[in-house]
């Protein structure tokens, strides 16, 4: 980070020599402005770098026109930096736009167009539209393929992005072989000492935990750690990544003890880059709490949650996923402490979060509502607890019909409640055990936030 300070005052100097130079609707200029913006995001200064990028679109504009490189390669460095902001739909504007203007330029096979193609399908993999961003990424690899052949930097990339939305339509097989084509190349044009060729075992590793295949995961993962402490040493941001990866498959394997000693030197790490009140640093204290829920230390594992919870809703604020993912633990540790009451207030600020991230229709809510029928059956709410899993399961019917295992979990719940009100005790309570549920769902909320910091979003 300290370098990117240097680096960033360096390049607002040259900004100022050139302004005094040339004035504002300069080429240089603009440079400037772009190179600043390229800047403020390594330093994860995101409003910044959309101001700086803006200002050199505008100079360019009013210089080259529309249809001009320059304009272009602003366009699509706008689009990057509204995709971390998660802008997603500016961000697919702002690309479409820089393509349509490569197109005009450069024609379809040309390196910059396929650039834009795999933009794009970043951007629509993050809307969750995985069909049209696997298309937007064959198209890149089409053209990377053409202009480079198969063992270049960029085909291993596009290889790479197509792994990554297989992972996402739970075509695991796929995306497998895909990860796997890219490592190939990696291992050709650079050896085993190289930051991609650790990406790319980081990334076949995440889709072997995925397949669950879990020994084979750890290898990867521990395979991607090797190389970074060859060429990044401790204090790194990938190799606190690979620690945490790590942690979440000892996790899988039920090896707690080195789960938790994994996460926690990844939060090390992490508090020495980043301090206190960063996203990944939240991150490794929910992980950490997950282990501790999952060997039974409940008054640590709460202490952890409440740490991530306070560092996402400053950096967050209340209505965010990763806000939500930290109210679900507390709830789920309350819950086995048996402090029912405080579970259900977590619980319900779950189900506002996801409402308005999500919409009541969406399978988010349904889990959510199921959460909180299993705490107000405990609590002996009966009437409360039917309503929650009535409104759970006719969610679960609009989104996947009868025949399906959430649905019938809905009616197995709702069935449970009536038992228990007709008799006041039921032997099916002892038999399907709710906390099981509460553990599998925090399980799966757990074991899916591993693609969040796996996948990296584009590159400027």
């Amino acid at each position: 980070m300290e370098d990117y300070k240097s680096a960033l005052e360096s390049h607002q100097h040259a900004l100022q020599i050139r302004i005094k130079l040339f004035g504002e609707v300069h080429a240089d200029t603009a440079k400037s402005y772009h190179v600043i913006g390229v800047t403020q995001s390594w330093m994860e200064d995101y409003k910044s770098a959309l101001d700086s990028h803006q200002h050199a679109i505008q100079i360019r504009l009013k210089l080259f026109g529309e249809v001009h490189a320059d304009t272009a390669e602003s366009y699509r460095s706008i689009g990057v930096t509204e995709n971390w902001i998660d802008d997603y739909k500016s961000a697919l504007d702002s690309h479409q736009h820089a393509i349509q203007i490569r197109l005009k330029l450069f024609g379809e096979v040309h390196a910059d167009t396929a650039e834009s193609y795999r933009s794009i399908g970043v951007t629509e993999n993050d809307m969750k539209d995985y069909t049209s961003a696997l298309e937007s990424h064959q198209h890149a690899l089409q053209i990377r393929l053409e202009l480079f052949g198969e063992v270049h930097a960029d085909t291993a990339e596009s290889y790479r992005s197509i792994g990554v939305t297989q992972s996402w339509m739970e075509d695991f097989k796929s995306a497998l072989d895909s990860h796997q084509h890219a490592l190939q190349i990696s291992l050709k044009l650079f050896g085993e000492d190289h930051a991609d060729t650790a990406e790319n075992y980081h990334s076949i590793g995440i889709t072997q935990s995925w397949m669950e295949d879990f020994k084979s995961a750890l290898d990867s993962h521990q395979n991607a750690l090797q190389i970074r402490l060859k060429l990044f040493g401790e204090d790194d941001a990938d190799t606190a990544e690979s620690y945490r990866n790590i942690g979440v498959i000892q996790s899988w394997m039920e090896d707690y003890k080195s789960a938790l000693e994994s996460h926690q030197h990844a939060l090390q790490i992490r508090l020495i880059l980043f301090g206190e009140d960063h996203a990944d640093t939240a991150q490794s204290y929910y992980s950490i709490g997950f282990t501790q829920d999952e060997m039974e230390d409940f008054k640590s594992a709460l202490k952890s949650h409440q740490h991530a919870l306070q560092i996402r809703l400053k950096l967050f604020g209340e209505d965010h996923a990763d806000t939500a993912q930290s109210y679900y633990s507390i709830g789920f540790t309350q819950y086995e402490m048996k402090d029912y009451k405080s579970a259900l207030v977590s619980g319900q600020h779950v189900l506002q979060i996801k409402k308005k991230l999500c919409g009541e229709g969406h399978s988010d809510a349904a889990d959510t509502y199921t959460f909180i029928g299993v705490i107000q059956l405990e609590m002996k709410d009966y009437k409360s607890a039917l309503a929650s899993h009535e409104r759970a399961l006719q969610i679960r019917l609009t989104l996947f019909g009868e025949n399906h295992p959430a649905t019938a979990e809905s009616y197995d719940y709702i069935q449970l409640v009536q038992d228990r009100m007709k008799t006041g005790v039921s032997i099916r309570l002892e038999q399907m055990k709710s906390s099981n549920f509460v553990k599998h769902l925090l399980r799966r909320i757990f074991y899916k936030s591993i693609t969040k910091h796996s996948i990296t979003k584009d590159s400027i």
